[in-house]
């Protein structure tokens, strides 16, 4: 999401610099990437709360708009992964359907061959 910095006046007469976003989604886009958020993230955060950690598997044609949605939810992405022609022939060559990923909290979760991974820190951890 692309946001600007504006420059406010406070009550006591200080500047503050506040960071907007330039553009709200529509009804019907904040629906959609909700939806998104929903099916496709999962808390992977010791707490299990929506606000922990979070872990997004897709098919890689989906990834660039589930990004968005942990994005918009306040899970902001920290590390994604796209499955790579290296990667797939690794997997095809010893017989496995999966990978594993081990990041943050997530530990050894399997990640369907041929499908992304991102992941977020939290909405807590990134100061919401």
């Amino acid at each position: 999401m692309d946001t600007t910095t504006v420059t406010m006046k406070a009550t006591d007469g200080s500047e503050v610099k506040i960071t907007i976003p330039t553009e709200v989604p529509s009804n019907e886009r904040a629906d959609y990437l909700l939806a998104l958020y929903n099916e496709y993230v999962h808390a992977v955060g010791v707490t299990g709360h929506w606000k922990d950690e979070a872990l997004g598997i897709c098919l890689p044609e989906l990834a660039a708009d589930v990004a968005e949605a942990m994005d918009f939810m306040g899970a902001l992405v920290d590390l994604r992964s796209d499955p790579t022609p290296e990667v797939e022939a690794f997997l095809k060559a010893q017989g496995l359907t999966e990978t594993r990923v081990n990041v943050g909290t997530a530990r050894n979760v399997a990640v369907p061959k041929g499908y992304s991974w991102i992941y977020s820190r939290g909405y807590w951890a990134h100061g919401f």
